[in-house]
């Protein structure tokens, strides 16, 4: 009796230990498909030439192409026989000016050209990219698209900066600053200014009450007004938004690296095809020009004078889009 007690015990022994091999087998067998999975996972965009994913910001004024794969593998017209490509857009069309399948140095891509402007808020695509089968219109596979375009805001750090009593720096990178934002900066200030700073410029303004602005910024050359005047010296400073003020503030330009360079300094305001003068005051210690205004636009230094009113020639003048139906008077720049 004990000795097939003994044997019946050790049959139950060989047993477990054989469920366990097998359930080990079947756990290796399911996450080496889950690895699998992963790597042929069907449709699938690679990132673009500049390294940036489909997940991340999409900046507007953009053309941006993705790299389509199936199971890892570029797509090209060579295994699309038979196949076609459908974009479905299920929300948020006003993110994009197009977005489309082409091909592009023999392989095929996803084609997004950004929304045009500037806007202050960040707008969210959703939609998917579906791989047909072009007879029977079948559903080989299928890929979400989810992503947003629009620019960052000013960092949480930045406002606190200014919350306490510092500048509140604007990244090229970040040039959003929100309403709320605003606000918060407002009540600690208790309706004081604020000083705006970036790359070579502040701005001194009152923000109460001040809606959402895109202080975007950059020194790019206008090319039009170089070849125009090709004798003399020009630097740029063009806040493509064209944000607007509630208050009129005080605009300063850093010109420390040009001072002792031009033997005089004449600042212009380029819009609507025009040159116009804009009236500074020089701060020799400091090393800025500064004038009062609400508006932004482009700004053109000089070292020698331009008729006011001068019409530069080109087919496509630059004009600056305020976020506002607010003229501009005369004495502001734009």
């Amino acid at each position: 009796m004990k000795r097939t007690v003994s044997l019946l015990l050790a049959l139950c022994a060989v047993f477990n230990l054989s469920l366990s091999a097998f359930a080990l087998e079947t756990d290796n067998v399911e996450n080496n498909n889950e690895i699998i999975n992963e790597v042929n996972s069907g449709l699938s965009l690679s990132v673009n030439k500049n390294g940036l994913n489909l997940s991340d910001l999409l900046t507007p004024n953009q053309t941006l192409y993705f790299p389509i794969l199936l199971n890892g593998q570029a797509l090209t017209a060579a295994n699309m026989d038979g196949l076609r490509f459908r974009i479905e857009t299920k929300d948020g069309r006003s993110a994009v000016s197009s977005i489309k399948v082409v091909e592009l140095d023999s392989g095929y891509v996803l084609e997004i050209k950004t929304l045009s402007g500037y806007p202050t808020e960040q707008v969210a695509y959703e939609g998917q990219l579906k791989l047909l089968n072009k007879k029977t219109g079948e559903v080989l596979h299928s890929l979400d698209l989810n992503f947003s375009v629009g620019y960052q805001s000013v960092s949480d750090e930045a406002v606190e900066d200014a919350k306490n009593g510092s500048y509140l720096f604007v990244d090229a990178a970040a040039p959003v600053i929100g309403e709320k934002q605003f606000h918060d900066i407002d009540r600690v200030l208790n309706g004081d200014k604020v000083t705006l700073s970036g790359d070579g410029w502040t701005y001194e303004v009152r923000v109460t009450e001040q809606p959402s602005v895109n202080m975007i910024y950059n020194e790019r050359p206008i090319m039009e007004i170089l070849k125009q005047f090709n004798e003399q010296e020009f630097q740029f400073l063009s806040f493509p938004a064209g944000p607007v003020f509630d208050f009129t503030g005080t605009l300063s330009i850093d010109v420390s690296d040009v001072i002792d360079e031009y033997e005089e300094l004449y600042l212009y305001s380029y819009y609507n095809g025009k040159l116009n003068k804009v009236w500074t005051a020089l701060n020799e210690e400091e090393e800025t020009l500064s004038f009062k205004t609400k508006y932004f636009g482009h700004l053109v230094l000089t070292n020698k004078e331009i008729k006011n009113g001068t019409v530069i020639h080109c087919e496509d003048n630059i004009p600056t889009q305020p976020n506002t139906d607010k003229v501009n008077p005369n004495t502001g720049v734009q």
